[in-house]
């Protein structure tokens, strides 16, 4: 995916993001759910006008650093190397933030759904997103699994997105399973990545000083 199309995904996502919105908002009520517990269940309010703003102005400036990024990273000759790859995660996360603010929309126009399981399967693709692109980045400033090692070692780098790949990988799958077992759903959400980031930090550390060691 080149930037040019990249960039009329996220138009299109901020436009669609816009239109049910506003769409919406004579429906909407004046006090509307706007953050959800474990459970799913309304636990954070905020004004209609608020709700329909909020994620669209997000969207659009989260979306316009992340095209940013590869500009004015120091190594961005890296991040060209799997620009593509980039901007595939760039156009994801514009959805993202699309079927976030859809669900929040539909919730509070009393659609019945549980709001956590209504966010696993965009989870889930997150996740394997994420996997995808760890098999792709390449050594920079911004993008990918940045600790002091990986960041200071090439093949530290490398062998510590090897692994993330997996790690993502298994993660948007248990992430899938709450599908079918609501009850803990929000937990196969969040466990799995607060693993995956404590296991690829240790990782890279232990990574490093083997390498150390044998120079």
């Amino acid at each position: 995916m080149n930037s040019k199309t990249t960039f009329i995904v996220i138009f299109l996502f901020l436009a669609l993001s816009f239109a049910i919105g506003y769409t919406a908002l004579p429906y909407l009520p004046d006090n509307a759910a706007n953050h959800w517990n474990a459970q799913g269940e309304a636990d954070g309010f905020t004004s209609k006008n608020n709700l329909v703003l909020t994620s669209p102005i997000l969207l659009t400036a989260l979306s316009l650093l992340l095209m940013l990024i590869p500009k004015i990273d120091p190594r961005r000759e890296n991040i060209e190397k799997f620009r593509k790859e980039y901007n595939i995660f760039v156009a994801f996360f514009a959805f993202f933030m699309f079927y976030i603010h859809a669900l929040s929309i539909a919730l509070n126009l009393g659609v019945n759904f549980n709001m956590t399981q209504g966010m696993v399967p965009i989870f889930a693709a997150l996740n394997f997103i994420l996997a995808f692109l760890c098999s792709k980045a390449q050594p920079n400033w911004f993008v990918g699994i940045r600790t002091p090692w990986t960041l200071s070692s090439d093949n530290v780098w490398e062998k510590t997105h090897a692994l993330g790949n997996k790690l993502f990988t298994i993660s948007g799958i248990l992430t899938l399973i709450g599908i079918i077992l609501p009850a803990i759903s929000f937990y196969l959400m969040v466990a799995p990545v607060i693993a995956t980031a404590v296991i690829l930090v240790f990782y890279s550390y232990i990574t490093f000083n083997d390498e150390k060691k044998v120079s």
